[in-house]
């Protein structure tokens, strides 16, 4: 034993002595990449060169932070930083305002041009100037673009499973920066605010609303937050309010920033139903408790709410409701007050248009301590017996509902 620690020349350790591993030399870039980058500088960048991170973007497009830190990866902080770093680069990413994120529009190239091909670069080199290749120059040809690039998903030309996932996360991503932002410079949640996140939001064909379906359509854009009522009966949390948090509290901050001076303080609401582009047909709501908050979002001309406030009689048709005794409620950028049980419809409209409607849900005491916590949590009120008598008397002033201006924010 002796004489083969002598014929290597090592020499013989003590009792109780560890053997010490050698200093490990850092890779290159890795010292670099460990010191924590700058925030980055918008919340919406164009894609002038390749960043080099597997990321399959698509040059001269488009995308939000939120994307853009999605696709390079949650999990490695490594790889978060390194992409911080290159989007301060203003030769591969151009800041932009997020308003140009959701409203561009699908992006032509010449077909005619070879596809070109991500360069791939060890981690750590630098790219030469001479493999960086750009995208075709835009012409009027259909759209076409290189098999592994991945436009932006909040551009509205899918709405795959996985696509509306996606945006879902990156619209949830917005909100939080936009609460991030309002609170830092200390403003209110502003209507633009609410309108990009609506854009970005990816909607869920709902066949479950049949009722409020316009003649010939058998599904609608859209989507409950906060308590719902499941078809076995219980009382929870809807899953995209699980899911997106920051998107509900988005909402729910924006109503309580904006909240008009007529309106009781505590009006009750625990759920929020959320639409894109539909006139909902003439119905009546089944099992809301108390009167209904309604607003609207977007470029439209139309799409006045059409109600009837001395509806009563549910055993009567509402096909046979007379225009006549019905009134005309203006929700864009108003808040409108009615009662969802009585028979109301959406006129036609032109353009876009979302609606956002604050009710309460049916049996929302059954609602478990977990499901409260989390309503809490995302901004909404608990629900008294006396907040909603107090909400049922809007609807004696009058015709039976209101409609006013929001309060400004400052």
């Amino acid at each position: 034993s002796s004489q083969a620690e002598g014929s290597t020349g090592a020499m013989p350790r003590k009792k109780g002595a560890t053997k010490s591993s050698p200093t490990k030399k850092p890779a290159a870039g890795d010292e670099a990449r460990a010191t924590k980058a700058l925030p980055p500088l918008a919340l919406a960048f164009k894609v002038l060169q390749y960043p080099h991170l597997s990321m399959m973007l698509d040059l001269g497009r488009v995308y939000t932070l939120a994307e853009l830190e999605m696709r390079c990866g949650s999990r490695d902080p490594r790889r978060r930083n390194l992409l911080h770093r290159k989007l301060r680069d203003t030769e591969i990413f151009k800041p932009v305002s997020l308003q140009s994120a959701v409203n561009e529009p699908p992006k032509v190239v010449d077909p005619e041009e070879p596809e070109p091909e991500e360069p791939v670069v060890p981690e750590g080199q630098a790219v030469p100037k001479g493999q960086v290749r750009k995208r075709p120059a835009v012409s009027e040809c259909p759209v076409e673009r290189p098999k592994w690039a991945r436009p932006p998903a909040i551009c509205p030309d899918e709405d795959s499973k996985e696509v509306i996932c996606r945006r879902r996360r990156i619209a949830n991503s917005m909100a939080a920066s936009l609460m991030k932002q309002a609170s830092e410079r200390g403003v209110a949640v502003s209507n633009e605010d609410v309108l990009l996140v609506l854009r970005a939001w990816g909607f869920h064909r709902n066949s479950l609303r049949k009722n409020v379906a316009p003649e010939g359509q058998d599904w609608v854009w859209s989507d409950t937050l906060g308590l719902v009522r499941t078809l076995t009966g219980t009382t929870c949390v809807s899953a995209p309010s699980r899911a997106h948090p920051a998107f509900t509290r988005l909402l729910v901050r924006w109503l309580t920033e904006h909240w008009p001076s007529w309106l009781p303080k505590d009006f009750p609401f625990t759920s929020i139903s959320v639409n894109k582009d539909y006139a909902a047909k003439r119905h009546r709501d089944k099992s809301n408790v108390g009167p209904s908050l309604l607003t609207a979002f977007g470029e439209f001309t139309g799409g006045r709410l059409r109600y009837w406030p001395g509806d009563r009689n549910r055993s009567q048709k509402v096909n046979t409701l007379k225009n006549t005794d019905s009134v005309l409620l203006d929700v864009k950028a108003k808040l409108a007050v009615f009662d969802g049980n009585r028979a109301h419809e959406v006129c036609p409209f032109k353009g876009e248009r979302y609606s956002l409607v604050f009710f309460t849900v049916g049996k929302h005491a059954q609602a478990g301590e977990e499901d409260r916590k989390m309503l809490e949590a995302q901004g909404f009120r608990p629900i008294r017996v006396a907040s909603v008598h107090r909400a049922r008397a809007l609807l004696h002033v009058g015709r039976g509902a209101r409609c006013g201006q929001l309060q400004e924010s400052e």
